[in-house]
């Protein structure tokens, strides 16, 4: 019995954590290939970088922290050379700038550059996470997406 409710107490306290783990999503929309979002993909720079995986991602790993803007480098294989938290920071680099963040009812991916007259989004991937439903925006055209928990790799 003890130990019984010792497995009982220890299932309590990590379901908060289950109720609120980050399940990576594909997301699906007629006549154009899925588009994938995975969090946690990796670390670098002391940062946990989250994933969007899509044919409209160019010159770009596809990948930032949540709530940051990763750098890339402007010519070569597009790495991602930095990070930072504010947009004043990047209007002089020269390279593809991803930015990302996740609300409780937003997921949030653009890839853009900065140019003479500013920056410039390229794409724009909006979820709504009430509903499932996500907004691609590449260049003026839209594509309506919706988007489910992938299935687990394990």
């Amino acid at each position: 019995m003890k130990k019984t409710l010792s497995y009982l107490g220890l299932l309590i306290l990590s379901l908060p954590a289950l109720l609120h783990a980050e399940s990576d999503l594909t997301c699906k929309a007629p006549n154009v290939k899925d588009v994938a979002i995975k969090f946690v993909k990796f670390q670098k720079f002391g940062e946990s970088f989250d994933c969007l995986e899509a044919d409209f991602v160019v010159d770009i790993s596809g990948c930032a922290p949540n709530g940051a803007f990763a750098l890339h480098a402007p010519t070569g294989d597009a790495a991602i050379v930095g990070v930072v938290h504010r947009w004043q920071d990047y209007m002089k680099h020269s390279g593809g700038i991803m930015s990302h963040f996740v609300t409780k009812d937003k997921i949030y991916f653009a890839a853009g550059r900065v140019d003479n007259a500013g920056y410039h989004d390229d794409w724009t991937f909006d979820v709504d996470r009430t509903t499932g439903k996500a907004q691609a925006v590449i260049g003026k055209k839209e594509t309506s997406y919706d988007c489910k928990s992938a299935p687990s790799q394990m």
